[in-house]
């Protein structure tokens, strides 16, 4: 019996220490995109390569998967270079020859951690779940949009 409470005890603790609350300096420092998730396709940006999901082809016609191929294949080349910089408070994204820049918040709510980001030109963007395992940073949208970085 007390065997099983060891093993309970030890099986709690690792769910606990795989739980986490990020704090602003968790994320700082430069970040190398990975891979892009979308319900129509995965990119892979260390290849520069993409592949559409093969339920959101059915639903295409020739010409809308052409568009689509083209259309992932530039976003696959911006990609291949795609880094995300945290410094303090500040966030600085560059995707291809764009560089995105503002402020973020972090709030943690029951083991989750959540990013919103403020644009320098004020905006809001939605709220993204946001969580380090394994050395990557993995960034998730409501619309299950997921970006997975590497720390450089």
């Amino acid at each position: 019996m007390r065997n099983i409470y060891i093993l309970i005890f030890c099986v709690m603790t690792g769910v606990a220490a795989q739980a986490q609350n990020l704090a602003e300096r968790d994320l700082q420092g430069e970040w190398k995109l990975v891979s892009y998730k979308d319900p129509q396709a995965t990119i892979d940006a260390i290849k520069g390569t993409f592949v559409l999901d093969a339920d959101y082809k059915e639903d295409l016609t020739p010409e809308d998967i052409i568009e689509d191929e083209r259309n992932y294949g530039i976003l696959a080349k911006q990609y291949k270079v795609a880094v995300i910089t945290f410094a303090r408070n500040t966030v600085t994204q560059v995707i291809g020859n764009e560089t995105y820049t503002g402020t973020f918040t972090l709030e943690n709510s029951n083991n989750v951690s959540v990013i919103t980001v403020t644009t320098d030109s004020g905006e809001e963007e939605d709220p993204a779940e946001i969580s380090i395992k394994d050395n990557m940073l993995y960034i998730t949208s409501d619309d299950d949009m997921e970006l997975v970085y590497k720390k450089k």
